[in-house]
């Protein structure tokens, strides 16, 4: 198969009139460029455009005086606004954002903190903020930077810190994806190429996110994808890792037999948390002597204050979702219980300092129990 970048890059360099010395972004934009790209190919136009311009030197004069400083800001953003590209760089200039989008759209866990952060380990607010407006595609997930930042008062933010708080985001929100999301959530790349995309791209797509079944489907097709083909591969029927079973846990030889499964609790809709106290506090404490106190332990630091906001100050709810939690092997495992039991029922902002707070103590956990 013919490179899918590579025909892009020519599909999209033919398209402008080939007679011009240069082009604008309104240029790209009429000659049929996705928005999100003109954006990125933009910020390489004055990236490059500063580096070209440097402010001059004198022995006649203070040039670091705030007064010619100023005057020197302000005429290097009247530059900006006249920016273009010469057509002897369109291609490279292209080729460079092309790339960039697509890493932005196959794995914006990585490069949402790379767009921001650069070579960078850790930012202030302000410099995070400001950086973020060069992000052309998810910039939901830098917003939930921001917001955990303001909420929680943190100055600096590490580039680890941000990936994981980015992952835990996509992480819960992606869990309830049908076919149709999918297909949006890849929207872009078919903007790119309408006629069809890389499948490696879609590979890549889901491997980012884990998704092993979906990204080895994608691994094996030879030729490109249409947006189409993309929505009937996705729609296809299929167990995965989505269906979830009871399973049994193993006894422990050097202890006491552990009690028989718990059924789970059957409360009625209609009546009170405190109607059910007492068949609740049962169940979880059963729970709890089956599977184990230590994600409860783990949460203790953090109890009060994801109990309020996340459940709703419902303590029962706290203690039978930990111990149901604990039930599974794993957070991909988790992620429907998640969803389901607690953040549609319960109308949790994803956002929400106390939400990123919850699901990254429940990804350390399985991170350090598996």
């Amino acid at each position: 198969m013919a490179s899918v970048l590579q025909t892009t890059i020519d599909r999209l360099a033919a398209s402008v009139p080939a007679d011009e010395p240069w082009y604008t972004p309104g240029d790209l934009l009429k000659a049929g460029y996705p928005s999100f790209l003109v954006a990125r190919m933009r910020a390489d136009m004055d990236r490059k455009l500063t580096e070209s311009v440097r402010m001059p030197e004198s022995k006649w004069a203070d040039v670091s005086s705030p007064a010619l400083r100023s005057a020197w800001d302000t005429f290097v953003v009247a530059m900006c606004a006249e920016r273009r590209v010469p057509a002897m760089f369109l291609r490279a200039v292209l080729k460079s954002g092309l790339e960039d989008s697509i890493e932005q759209i196959v794995n914006p866990r990585n490069a949402v903190a790379e767009v921001i952060f650069g070579s960078a380990t850790e930012l202030d607010a302000q410099t995070l903020a400001e950086q973020a407006g060069q992000l052309t595609l998810n910039a939901s997930l830098a917003q939930a930077l921001m917001r955990h930042m303001d909420r929680r008062k943190i100055l600096v933010m590490t580039k680890t810190d941000a990936i994981r708080l980015i992952t835990s985001v996509d992480e819960i929100l992606i869990r309830s994806f049908t076919a149709d999301n999918w297909v949006h959530a890849l929207s872009p790349l078919f903007e790119l190429a309408p006629d069809g995309a890389d499948p490696a791209w879609i590979a890549a797509f889901f491997r980012n996110r884990g998704m092993r079944s979906e990204a080895e489907t994608f691994d094996a097709i030879t030729s490109a994808i249409t947006v189409g083909e993309l929505s009937d591969i996705l729609s296809k029927p299929r167990v995965q890792e989505y269906l979830f079973e009871e399973f049994e846990v193993e006894p422990d030889e050097t202890s006491e037999p552990e009690p028989a499964p718990v059924p789970a609790a059957k409360l009625s809709p209609m009546a009170s948390v405190a109607d059910n106290v007492a068949l609740n506090d049962l169940y979880a404490s059963e729970l709890a002597r089956a599977f184990g106190t230590r994600l409860s332990a783990m949460m203790q630091d953090i109890r009060t204050e994801v109990t309020a906001v996340v459940f709703r100050g419902d303590d029962v709810a706290f203690d039978i979702s930990m111990a149901e939690i604990a039930r599974f092997t794993s957070y991909a495992e988790a992620g429907r219980y998640i969803k389901r039991n607690i953040l549609d029922r319960y109308r949790v902002d994803l956002y929400s300092d106390e939400a990123a707070l919850f699901l990254d103590r429940i990804q350390s956990y399985f991170l350090e129990n598996n």
